[in-house]
């Protein structure tokens, strides 16, 4: 560990020290700036004209790239102006300036027909876009939004579904990371969905999608990364923003927020506080069929479920703006997530003939309050004008549940008569995590290139002491085969280098990220203790090229991993009947896999992308029977590979002034072995995703939308998934000024949201449905005061995705 910790060191320093001989070999005169429009997007292929007000200097000219960007270098020293024109803008000198050192000068350009009409025009994105590889909502131009979640939102996105544990899916995987404002975070499965249905869209300004991450990201997610987008502003002066919302389904809801800031030219302090009543219902029921003594017995499961979810969030944090080149910043975030379920139901037990032959009733009642807190430090350096910049974080995290509840049941024969006392279960969950991490990013452009390098260290560690009791004769007895003391560590060591390079329309990104892992899972009742460590290296490569004005092609390759969630290697039991349990499996082995993707842009608005992921030993649902027990055993396994090509397109289309409708289209083929009782069997699926997403704007400052998904059967681990299809509608107005807020939100409008599945390998016959409480109308308020929020830098980690 010691020498891969130097080796690290050493591979950070190395190109700093290169960059030293760089500057030294050129020359110091360089201009440098980017061109942006009045809403502060980049314009590309703007003239750039340095003009030289000495007779002795000549004039140079160059464009700025499709990012805004522009360099003019190996200038001598004098008295300039400068220049900027391009199609459909009004020309922009500046002011006399003096260069005798690198300099940045930005430029702001009219568009002609705003200047003409003296009035200012707001440019519309488009509901989807895609941007330098990276597709887009832009959620913030939703109508529908309204009263929606992040979770809501992030089924509503291209690539994304939900299975029928809330488990996000992209691109037919679950080894995806979420991030918050560019950082990972910390969470389960559970608790992420958890913490995205707690989470207002109306503070969400767009989600980005992106297959193929470059390597100053963390490695970690085989699916790629989605990035959670928050609203925000740099300007100075206060603002609050005071929402609250009312919804119903089967369920009356509420949510109300505050959020506020004020800024300074000296710090920014920001804060929010969050409170939500989540209420939810599913209607499950599955079915298998276990052969017992040569005649075949169908286990049939029908347990409705309800939720009930008090969430409160908050969040504190100030910026200090030490000097006009560097920030420090500390930040808080928490969130209480109070959470509860019941669930009662039957399990009917019936012969070949269909006849009953036995029935269980089950009674499940959960309470377990999450605790998550999360400490920030963090701090940023402008080295130079050129774009040099330093930064660094270091997290705190802290989290914890007390889980407790039981699990009851009694069994009856055919004509509802008792054939046994009433068993219980009762559990108790204390669960404690704690994170630590570190990180520095390096960004060091010189004259030649673009030169990024990093390190980043976490340490995990989770105790996690599960206990069962057993109601026998009116009295609680400890049961410890079924309890266990699950105790885990890893620690993960990482650095990146990443150069980039552009000659005129053609651009690329060569990096490297390498990531040394310990880990340790002691399972302390069973006795069993599993260590591993391995050393991964991730390259990535980027090439783009832009063909003209109207045409851009880029291909992109890189390496990922896919290391288990912490809750998938605990192998405590949690028990849905006494016949059925999911339980974690210590023996799943990191998931690794290659990607490629070739994207085609045409108008900088039509996409066209084809996607190829190999992964191996990838990790997807299992499920198992003991067939002398008839007991049902779910749980994460390892598949020996998988290979998924996808083909995507993205198509925006104007039908009249007001009306714009956005199309995506996903089509993809999956094809991997499963196991099987006799023989071998290879799953094969093609798949078609899509989404219609339609915008009218209506006068008097009213907007509406109708979103459309759907998507056709596609394969889950052992199981092939029916179709889905859901309608969404919205309607927003603007009052006092844009002040305002109103918006009017319908979810599932048919009520066809259905989760429903068979198993396709011939060791096990199991169905499973499961029919949410998702047809819901919303009604939001948001009132504005001040200027445009900025609520600070959000800073989460990878390893927060996998608890």
């Amino acid at each position: 560990m010691k020498l891969f910790c130097s080796g690290l060191i050493l591979l950070w320093f190395y190109p700093v020290t290169l960059l030293g001989r760089f500057q030294q070999q050129f020359p110091p005169y360089n201009l440098s700036g980017t061109v942006t429009d009045k809403n502060k997007q980049p314009v590309k292929l703007v003239t750039m004209t340095l003009i030289p007000l000495q007779d002795t200097l000549r004039t140079i000219q160059t464009l700025s790239t499709a990012d805004g960007t522009f360099e003019l270098k190996g200038l001598k020293g004098g008295i300039y102006k400068l220049k900027a024109s391009a199609i459909g803008f009004e020309n922009s000198i500046s002011e006399e300036f003096s260069l005798h050192g690198n300099l940045v000068q930005n430029m702001v350009l009219i568009a002609r027909f705003e200047k003409l009409k003296e009035v200012v025009v707001t440019s519309r994105r488009g509901a989807i876009e895609v941007n330098n590889g990276k597709l887009v909502y832009n959620v913030e131009k939703s109508a529908s939004a309204s009263g929606s979640s992040a979770f809501d939102l992030l089924r509503r996105t291209p690539g994304v579904n939900v299975d029928q544990n809330d488990n996000l899916l992209l691109k037919g995987s679950s080894a995806v990371n979420v991030m918050m404002d560019g950082k990972m975070t910390y969470l389960s499965a559970q608790q992420l969905a958890n913490m995205l249905k707690g989470m207002g869209g109306d503070n969400i300004s767009r989600i980005e999608v992106s297959s193929t991450p470059s390597s100053q990201y963390d490695a970690a997610g085989n699916g790629g990364i989605i990035n959670i987008i928050t609203k925000k502003s740099n300007k100075p002066g206060y603002a609050i923003n005071i929402s609250s919302g009312i919804g119903a389904g089967r369920y009356l809801l509420n949510k109300h927020s505050v959020t506020g800031n004020i800024r300074t030219p000296k710090f920014n302090i920001y804060g929010n506080i969050g409170y939500d009543l989540q209420r939810n219902y599913f209607d499950r029921s599955n079915t298998n069929i276990l052969t017992a003594n040569g005649s075949p017995v169908t286990y049939s499961r029908h347990y409705p479920e309800s939720y009930k979810t008090y969430y409160y969030s908050y969040k504190a944090g100030v910026d200090f703006y030490l000097t006009p080149k560097s920030t420090i910043g500390f930040g808080y975030t928490g969130f209480l997530d109070d959470w509860s379920k019941t669930n009662n139901g039957k399990t009917l037990l019936t012969n070949a003939s269909g006849d009953l032959v036995g029935q269980v009733n089950n009674r499940i009642v959960s309470m377990e309050p999450y605790y998550n807190n999360v400490y920030n430090l963090n701090y940023s350096l402008k080295l130079d004008t050129l774009g040099k910049t330093v930064s660094a974080d270091a997290d705190y995290v802290n989290y914890s549940n007390n889980s407790d509840g039981f699990v009851g049941n009694q069994s009856f024969d055919p004509n509802n008569v008792a054939l046994e006392p009433y068993q219980q279960l009762n559990y108790h969950q204390p669960n404690i995590i704690t994170i630590r991490s570190v990180k520095t990013d390096w960004n060091l452009p010189n004259k030649k290139f673009k030169l990024k390098t990093g390190l980043k260290y976490a340490a995990i560690n989770i105790d996690n002491d599960f206990k069962y009791d057993s109601l026998i004769n009116n009295n609680t007895v400890y049961a410890p085969s079924l309890s266990d003391h699950f105790i885990y560590k890893e620690q993960i060591a990482a650095t990146y280098l990443s150069a980039s390079k552009q000659w005129k329309q053609t651009e690329i990104e060569l990096g490297m990220r390498v990531e040394h892992t310990y880990t340790s899972a002691n399972s302390v009742n069973a006795g069993t203790l599993i260590e591993r460590k391995y050393t991964n290296f991730f390259p990535s490569v980027m090439i783009s090229n832009n063909f003209g004005l109207n045409h851009k092609l880029s291909l992109s390759f890189t390496g990922r991993i896919n290391r288990p969630n912490y809750a998938d290697l605990n192998p405590v039991r949690f028990y849905s009947d006494k016949y059925s349990y999911y339980a974690g499996n210590p023996a799943l082995v990191p998931e690794k896999a290659w990607i490629t993707s070739l994207n085609y842009t045409f108008m900088d608005k039509y996409v066209v992308g084809l996607t190829y992921n190999r992964a191996n030993n990838f990790i997807s649902r299992s499920i198992k029977l003991d067939n002398v027990t008839g007991v049902l055993i779910a749980q994460n396994a390892n598949f020996l590979h998988k290979e998924r090509y996808d083909l995507l397109v993205v198509a925006p289309i104007k039908i009249r002034d007001f009306w714009e409708l956005n199309a995506t289209a996903d089509v993809s083929y999956t094809k991997y072995p499963i196991t099987q009782l006799y023989g071998s069997y290879t799953a094969k699926k093609i798949n078609v995703d899509l989404i219609l997403n339609q915008t009218v704007n209506l006068p008097k400052d009213f907007s509406f939308e109708l979103l459309s998904h759907y998507t056709s059967p596609e394969l889950y681990g052992i199981f092939v998934t029916r179709y889905y299809f859901q309608q969404d509608a919205g309607l927003k107005k603007t009052l006092l000024h844009n002040k305002l807020d109103l918006r009017l939100a319908l979810s599932d409008i048919f009520h066809t949201n259905r989760f429903w599945g068979q198993s396709i390998t011939n060791s096990l016959n199991y169905f499973y449905k499961s029919i949410p409480d998702s047809r819901r109308f919303y009604l939001t308020m948001t009132y504005h005061i001040g200027g445009k929020l900025d609520g600070g830098k959000s800073h989460k980690t990878e390893e927060q995705n996998r608890l």
